[in-house]
């Protein structure tokens, strides 16, 4: 590449050579114009030079171009197999690339060209743990935490790797010193909290957890936790106010969803459970687990008739298949529930004008059009089962109705 320069003695032409290339370069990339700094350097890169093909190997892991690194690093790799900087860029891209088996070598290998680096530690430890290896993570963690003893993070993450391995004492015992030493970081806090709720410990954990709070108010992962705590605790009132803030600092955790709405419904708000229910599944709508959630909690509400709605969408949502055996019979039981309870329901807030054999017959030959098994004393077993949400659903028709009037129009 040639730049001409007007020179002040006379029109020379000056070349630009490629020590003037990469320092423009770097300059770019400090300055945050990194296209920029990659158009720059990448054809020295091309022909072969070490220093500008690391150069623009590490705009390319900046810019997120992970594969592009890992190709511009490939060669490199194989000349200098010992390279400490090509190893550890090659790690990072192999990481940012999704490479997690390969990364894994990666950083394996940078660390034994220098054991002390305690980024390549902690992200090799973290990988282990994501691939289920909590032994190898905890050893690498262990080794990391002696090279840095006052580095906070290490001592977090070596709790969470004797935590997966089920070291409850020592994961506590490195938890609390990470928070010693780092007393003002959230992620620490963070890590003690959950290492006290699996200890039992549960007014250490809510402690640890308003911590984590008072640090970061919008932490999700901590008002999610507490929010779990508290409903372990039974505290639904406390559980519904974190959750309320839970869910506003993140409408689409359906996780913090669901579990409002079961701190709802514990506290007996049916209908505002209903409501984090449907919200809930608004961010995941193909859980099923949170449908059979809804309809179980429309029951409870005495919202019959929702409670059959919702459970034929979630029929209706198996057209596809998928779904385990043990799992169809369970929602073909509460499809049964939410028909008997709807039959019931409808017999009662009608004013009762039919026997108990009328109303029995009428929900076999529904259970027979839907192609559902039944006999007599399933029938009366499930009706049993289902009075309490009869009795709401009763009360619900009648609140809808003023007084003298006939309920037989109302929808339970």
């Amino acid at each position: 590449m040639m730049v001409s320069i007007c020179a002040a003695c006379g029109g020379a032409t000056v070349k630009q050579d490629a020590g003037d290339r990469y320092a423009l370069a770097v300059q770019a990339r400090d300055q945050g114009r990194l296209a920029e700094a990659e158009r720059v350097i990448a054809d020295d890169a091309q022909k072969g030079s070490l220093q500008a093909s690391l150069l623009l190997a590490d705009i390319q892991v900046m810019r997120g171009r992970h594969a592009h690194a890992v190709a511009t690093l490939a060669p490199l790799r194989a000349r200098h197999p010992r390279h400490p900087a090509i190893a550890d860029l090659a790690a990072r891209a192999l990481d940012g690339a999704g490479e997690s088996a390969k990364a894994i070598g990666a950083y394996r290998h940078r660390l034994e060209l220098t054991p002390g680096d305690p980024h390549a530690a902690t992200r090799l430890a973290e990988l282990l743990l994501g691939s289920g290896k909590a032994k190898a993570a905890s050893d690498v963690a262990q080794k990391a935490t002696i090279a840095h003893p006052k580095d906070a993070n290490l001592h977090a993450l070596l709790a969470r790797a004797l935590l997966a391995r089920g070291r409850l004492p020592l994961a506590l015992e490195s938890a609390r010193r990470a928070t010693t030493l780092a007393p003002a970081n959230s992620t620490t806090w963070l890590q003690l909290a959950r290492v006290l709720t699996l200890a039992g410990e549960l007014e250490d954990a809510a402690t640890a957890y308003e911590k984590v709070l008072s640090i970061d108010a919008q932490h999700s992962a901590a008002l999610a936790g507490l929010g779990g705590l508290r409903i372990e605790q039974r505290r639904w009132p406390q559980a519904i106010k974190v959750l309320n803030r839970a869910v506003r600092v993140n409408p689409d955790n359906a996780a913090a969803w669901n579990a409002l709405a079961v701190s709802k419904s514990r506290s007996g708000d049916h209908d505002g459970a209903a409501a984090a229910m449907q919200k809930a599944l608004v961010a995941a709508p193909r859980n099923r687990l949170l449908q059979r959630n809804l309809v179980e909690i429309l029951l409870d509400a005495g919202r019959v008739e929702d409670a059959v709605e919702a459970v034929d969408a979630l029929s209706r949502d198996n057209k596809g298949g998928g779904v385990s055996a043990a799992v169809l019979e369970e929602e073909r039981g509460l499809q049964m529930r939410a028909l008997v309870a709807r039959a019931l329901a409808a017999h009662q807030c009608g004013g009762g004008g039919h026997s108990a054999a009328d109303v029995e017959a009428a929900i076999a030959s529904e259970l027979r059009e839907r192609g559902m098994a039944h006999a007599g004393p399933d029938i009366a077993k499930v009706a049993a089962e289902v009075l309490p949400q009869v009795r709401a659903a009763r009360k619900r028709c009648r609140a809808a109705v003023p007084k003298g009037a006939s309920a037989s129009g109302a929808r339970p």
